[in-house]
């Protein structure tokens, strides 16, 4: 179990030069996938508001499992299979558990 200060312990670590590397890495693996040519890039970085709901332990479990069962969907789709072995959809029995807490 990692301590409470583990996360600010990993931060301190990420130098100036760590993060020019890590970006070097990253331009470099999206030029070799040809995605990128690396010679110019742009970033958005506009703010927009939108309303967010507080996070309660039930919609934070209701999006993990939306999320994961999108993904694990998509893994299929890229793989031509209809769905994973072993993986089964809980969407709806996790959509109710979610309202059913909600009251």
């Amino acid at each position: 179990m990692p301590r409470h200060d583990a996360f600010h312990r990993g931060f301190t670590r990420l130098t100036p030069a760590t993060l020019k590397a890590i970006n070097e890495l990253v331009v470099a693996a999206a030029v070799d996938l040809e995605l990128e040519d690396g010679r110019q890039l742009r970033v958005d970085t506009t703010v927009v508001q939108s309303d967010i709901h507080h996070p309660t332990d039930n919609t934070l479990l209701w999006d993990v499992v939306r999320v994961i069962t999108r993904l694990i969907a998509r893994l299929a789709a890229a793989m031509e299979r209809r769905r994973i072995k072993g993986f089964r959809d809980r969407t709806r029995s996790a959509r109710r558990r979610m309202l059913e807490i909600n009251g």
